[in-house]
């Protein structure tokens, strides 16, 4: 019919203006063909890795002292000399003439006379004398004290993750062929007789 050949006619005009077009089929009809892009995804692996700080602690022990003073006493013995003195008694006679007669004894005309007579000895003698000497002597005490020390320490944790990354992806998509009144599809391109 008219309508089929007008139809023909703007196909075959379209089919010459479309580039990259391959060679005509027989029977008058050529593909339609076209490029067309496509996201595909491809799935990959990255390492990702986060510090994070970690307080680790140690226990140190520190020698500390201290001094006190304590009160010791000892006793030493000094010696001084004291004058001690005693009394002793000496008998002492005398004796005196009295003259004329009446003699009793072998001593004519004497008459002895006796008394004691204190006499006083005196010499020096040690004593001991008892003297206590005192002092501060000092006196260390020492003791373990436990000291902490805190650091922060970093610490590096990793892990993979999957990363999708987009390609394009070029494809030829051709429409085309058949005879009258086929309606054969275009590609998209919405060509209407």
């Amino acid at each position: 019919s008219h309508t089929g050949n007008m139809t023909t006619v703007l196909l075959v005009v379209v089919s010459l203006a479309w580039p990259g077009l391959s060679s005509p089929v027989p029977g008058g009809y050529s593909p339609k063909c076209r490029t067309v892009y496509e996201t595909a995804y491809t799935t990959s692996y990255e390492k990702q890795c986060s510090t994070t700080y970690e307080q680790v602690c140690s226990t140190s022990y520190e020698t500390k002292c201290s001094t006190s003073y304590e009160q010791q006493c000892s006793t030493a013995y000094e010696t001084s000399y004291q004058e001690k003195c005693s009394t002793t008694y000496k008998q002492v006679c005398t004796s005196s003439g009295h003259g004329g007669y009446g003699k009793r004894s072998a001593g004519y005309g004497s008459q002895q006379k006796c008394s004691k007579v204190p006499q006083q000895s005196c010499s020096s003698v040690p004593v001991q004398k008892p003297v206590q000497n005192c002092s501060k002597v000092p006196k260390q005490n020492c003791q373990q004290v436990p000291q902490q020390k805190c650091n922060s320490v970093p610490k590096q944790s990793c892990s993979s993750v999957p990363v999708k990354k987009p390609t394009k992806v070029a494809k030829k998509v051709c429409s085309g062929g058949g005879g009258d009144g086929g309606g054969g599809g275009h590609g998209g391109y919405g060509y209407h007789g």
